[in-house]
């Protein structure tokens, strides 16, 4: 997904952003859901200001509230703690 960080794909982040939020609003349908709310916000919020505040703020929470979701794995691999 670095490849959508790039600065000529503004347009293509604001596309994606866009239809993240749209999903995450029709989250009572079966195969969208809540969670593509903030992930919109966050790509949109590359190239919106405002935007960057209101992700900063849901990111601070995240991590207050479950420090561990965004810590990288500690023994190198990709799978979740089954615990």
């Amino acid at each position: 997904m670095i490849w959508l960080l790039q600065p000529g794909r503004a347009w293509l982040r604001g596309i994606l952003g866009c239809l993240l939020i749209l999903g995450g609003v029709l989250s009572f349908l079966p195969i969208l859901g809540l969670w593509m709310l903030p992930l919109g916000i966050i790509l949109l919020a590359e190239d919106v200001p405002a935007l960057r505040r209101l992700s900063a703020r849901m990111l601070e929470w995240i991590e207050q509230r479950h420090p561990n979701w965004l810590a990288p794995p500690r023994d190198g691999s990709c799978q979740p703690d089954r615990n």
